[in-house]
């Protein structure tokens, strides 16, 4: 019997292949692209909803994982000093 190896839409996770790429979405890629590519240090805020997350985890799909480390916090109101503290910690 064979698994098929079905994309399911409205997933936690979803594959990079169901998301919408809207003209919005592909800038922000594209900037966060140019971030990694210069080796920047970056920060994404946005509206609850807005797809902060999924963009992070969409990136992070396309990186070779043998050559970035990626440090996502995600807290909202965090203050910067809890902010530094945590990216420090994150990062050994």
């Amino acid at each position: 019997m064979e698994t098929e190896n079905k994309l399911v839409p409205f997933s936690r996770n979803p594959k990079n292949e169901m998301l919408f790429g809207s003209s919005a979405y592909m800038e922000a890629l594209a900037r966060m692209q140019l971030m990694v590519q210069h080796r920047y240090f970056g920060v994404l805020t946005g509206e609850v909803g807005s797809g902060k997350s999924t963009l992070v985890r969409h990136l992070v799909q396309t990186l070779d994982p043998m050559r970035y480390q990626v440090i996502y916090l995600s807290q909202a109101g965090m203050k910067p000093r809890e902010f530094l503290w945590g990216n420090a910690a994150s990062s050994g």
